[in-house]
């Protein structure tokens, strides 16, 4: 739960009325986190940088969660663009945005 409401506030700080996520992005955020969670202490503790450690999990660990999760925060009514890949890098953003968050909470804990 506090995985949820943490991506509910980046998501709330990175677009207008985001607070209000479906419950088909409440699961996937879940599912996210449900594999991110065991990455992360190794992760924090071996990765350099936030950014590497970001594109290593979202890219590799748990690929198809963050692609799921991607395609559905990009269907989103409050991205206001004008392309399609505009809206898959906002999306983009705000998943690798609190991916940071957490390893840096796990680094800053550990």
């Amino acid at each position: 739960m506090k995985y949820v409401l943490a991506s509910v506030l980046t998501l709330a700080s990175t677009i207008p009325a985001a607070a209000e996520l479906s419950q088909r992005e409440r699961e996937l955020w879940a599912v996210y986190h449900s594999c991110l969670d065991p990455h992360l202490p190794d992760v924090a503790r071996h990765v350099p940088s936030l950014e590497e450690g970001a594109d290593l999990i979202a890219e590799s660990l748990c690929v198809d969660e963050h692609t799921e999760l991607l395609n559905e925060i990009a269907r989103r009514p409050t991205f206001k663009t004008t392309t399609v890949s505009e809206s898959f890098g906002q999306a983009l953003f705000v998943i690798k945005r609190d991916t940071k968050l957490w390893i840096y909470m796990t680094r800053r804990d550990g």
